[in-house]
């Protein structure tokens, strides 16, 4: 299958008694700490490529798959190394996803990581090595606490 010119960024998140962990992954190639990461296939939606690539690299099935709605933009030269797409594609657009697993999900990793390791969002904002995973992990810890169950969102002050 050829790649297209997307890329997808998706973090597994589950919920442990100090609250959220955050799946981040330690590329063998590069010895960065990312998220799960990689690029659409043939006639593949972002969506359906986060899925893949889930399975792909974690062996994790991302039934519970939650569009971010945060999009960034890398380099081409970063993600894939060459000018792929002709010498005018310089960036392409990076969708991001959360995926909420068990406190007990079994995790394998694909040879194209040597490491995994749970992590708080403070913890996992330190390793990661992208600004793009950065602003992902953001967007999912904001998206949990807004989309908490009715009685549990935190109080705001009044100005």
């Amino acid at each position: 299958m050829s790649r297209v010119p997307f890329q997808v960024l998706v973090f597994l998140r589950r919920l442990d008694a100090n609250g959220p962990e955050y799946l981040v992954l330690k590329r063998a190639d590069l010895s960065v700490w990312q998220g799960v990461a990689g690029g659409g296939e043939g006639d593949e939606s972002p969506r359906e490529a986060a899925i893949r690539e889930t399975m792909e690299e974690v062996g994790v099935s991302a039934t519970r798959l939650i569009d971010l709605e945060s999009v960034a933009m890398v380099p081409v030269l970063d993600v894939v190394g060459c000018y792929r797409w002709g010498d005018e594609v310089l960036e392409i657009p990076e969708y991001a996803f959360c995926v909420d697993v068990d406190a007990n999900v079994v995790i394998r990793l694909s040879e194209e990581h040597a490491e995994y390791r749970w992590c708080s969002a403070c913890e996992a904002f330190d390793l990661l090595e992208w600004d793009s995973n950065r602003k992902a992990l953001c967007v999912a810890e904001a998206r949990m606490t807004i989309e908490a169950p009715v009685g549990e969102l935190p109080e705001i002050a009044a100005d």
